[in-house]
């Protein structure tokens, strides 16, 4: 992994800030540092504070993640957030239970349907 210096961190913090991938970051963030600090503080995250919030997440994981790492994870968030779902294995699960309610849906149709004797 890349060690980064304070002052490459702090140009591709600036760079990389962007308020719509902060639950991407965030989520990044939980795995790199699952007690960090910074996790209850954004707890506390609204529209007045959400951009330097994200620039503090950013500035952190560069210290354990690549900015390869922190752009693949929001590429793979938004595609699962895109499916309804945060992570692939909630993805498989959903969409196999809900195959199973179609099927049940479609035979519960068939018995309603049925003329009663």
């Amino acid at each position: 992994m890349k060690q980064y210096t304070i002052a490459e961190r702090q140009a591709i913090k600036d760079q990389l800030a962007d308020e719509k991938y902060f639950r991407a970051d965030l989520e990044l963030l939980h795995r790199k540092y699952p007690h960090h600090v910074l996790l209850d503080e954004c707890k506390r995250v609204n529209s007045l504070n959400r951009l330097s919030l994200c620039r503090r997440i950013i500035y952190l994981l560069l210290t354990r993640a690549t900015v390869e790492d922190i752009l693949n994870n929001r590429k793979s968030y938004r595609v699962y957030e895109e499916a309804g779902t945060k992570s692939g294995f909630v993805r498989d699960i959903t969409g196999k239970f809900r195959e199973k309610v179609s099927g049940w849906m479609k035979s519960v149709r068939k018995i309603i349907s049925r003329p009663q004797s």
